[in-house]
């Protein structure tokens, strides 16, 4: 039997999982297409290796090794996938920032293959960063240069780029935050299984965010692209954590450039919008002071601004935290459709446990277990009753968060 298990991280050299054929060929025929953007030749890739790494729920990522060289290949492999979420998206962001900006943080990038989906960039043999004393000092002179050359990124390409959701915690959440809670209320597996509780929470979090910023001035973070760029606008990551950046021993530098151990990885959710926006998801996702994430920003804003970027901070935690919880539950949504379709084409005996002869295409790219990706969920739910002084009772959404696990291991065994 197969048992279904976590991918190892891009840093990681073992291997779990094996490469489609199809795959595979595809793969050779893209880098022979590019060997020349590459500089390798033709006869170089038959000196070569392709290692599956773990990726994200839109694309197969892999770690070519082309004698002495190390590639990084991302496939886009999911259908519903735009501009705003992409690879194409992600290659330009690249291009601009290592071409443009001369960026040391970010992976060079080689090849981009449109018709395939397929991105190719330098390799880069890190680690996920741990925020301890020593590289939480290193992290922010990192972010200072980081932050500054975003700020500072051609207002051209970031109007070629915006997505009009993420300027002001307002837009957000009436473009992007609040339809997701909707379909939450609606369709969330937590609410299937588990209790009107669950929902009524939901409701409880929606009402103290319209309240919330109902307080606060909408017009104040608007403005026309005609005008001079605004202080607080920028080029913003848009998944800024720990898991989308690299820690190395051995790093890059130049005369004019901060060195750094860190490069900042996976673009592909790249936006415009709020300075904000990025301090406040890696506040959120690592739970960090609002105070140590200001650290982050360059010098030359005044002390009236840190304090209106402060404020921001602290408005678009819970909405950040309410989409990372979304964006889990509905991937557990997924899976259980596709767990149900699997069981009722299935032969084996009624009231059997049982296990994927081969893993569906989410799991595939899942670099989660399922309860691992539950509790992620329920504890940003439950900070959501903090940081907006909501009186329900959290305890019971983990009660049910375990009968919805019970519910999964039941049916099918994780490991």
């Amino acid at each position: 039997m197969t048992i279904i298990e976590p991918l190892h991280s891009r840093s990681d050299e073992s291997i779990q999982r094996n490469i489609d054929f199809n795959e595979k060929e595809l793969i050779i025929t893209v880098l022979m297409d590019n060997a020349g953007k590459m500089s390798i030749s033709h006869s170089d890739l038959k000196e070569m290796s392709i290692s599956p790494l773990v990726g994200g729920s839109l694309n197969l990522n892999y770690r070519v090794i082309i004698k002495n060289r190390s590639f990084f290949v991302k496939h886009q492999i999911k259908s519903s996938v735009t501009y705003k979420n992409s690879i194409i998206r992600e290659y330009e962001v690249l291009t601009h920032l290592y071409w443009e900006k001369k960026a040391l943080y970010v992976p060079k990038p080689l090849v981009f293959d449109d018709a395939n989906k397929i991105l190719i960039t330098d390799y880069i043999p890190g680690h996920k960063p741990i925020l301890k004393r020593d590289s939480a000092k290193e992290l922010t002179r990192c972010m200072k240069t980081v932050m500054k050359d975003l700020k500072e990124v051609d207002v051209n390409f970031l109007k070629h780029i915006c997505t009009n959701t993420r300027t002001s915690p307002h837009l957000f959440w009436k473009e992007y935050a609040k339809p997701r809670l909707r379909l939450l209320q609606k369709e969330a597996i937590i609410c299937e299984i588990g209790s009107v509780d669950f929902c009524n929470v939901l409701y409880q979090v929606e009402r103290a965010i319209d309240s919330r910023l109902e307080e606060q001035d909408e017009n104040e973070y608007v403005f026309d692209w005609d005008d001079e760029k605004p202080w607080w606008f920028s080029l913003i990551h848009n998944d800024l954590a720990l898991r989308n950046m690299l820690q190395i021993s051995s790093f890059r530098t130049t005369a004019s450039s901060v060195s750094s151990p860190f490069f900042i990885i996976d673009w592909e959710f790249a936006d415009a919008g709020s300075i904000a926006y990025d301090l406040a998801f890696f506040a959120a996702e690592h739970q960090t002071s609002v105070d140590y994430v200001l650290n982050f920003l360059p010098s030359g804003f005044s002390h009236q601004e840190l304090m209106k970027v402060k404020t921001l901070i602290i408005t678009f935690m819970p909405l950040i935290d309410l989409i990372n919880a979304w964006s889990i539950l509905s991937k557990l949504k997924e899976y259980k459709a596709m767990q149900d379709q699997w069981l009722s084409t299935s032969s084996l005996a009624d009231g059997a446990t049982y296990f994927f002869s081969s893993k569906p295409p989410l799991l595939t790219t899942m670099p989660y277990t399922i309860d691992q990706g539950l509790y992620y969920s329920l504890r940003r739910l439950r900070r959501l009753n903090q940081q907006l002084g909501l009186k329900y009772d959290s305890t019971r959404i983990f009660h049910e968060a375990q009968a919805i696990l019970n519910y999964f291991k039941t049916k099918v065994a994780l490991y």
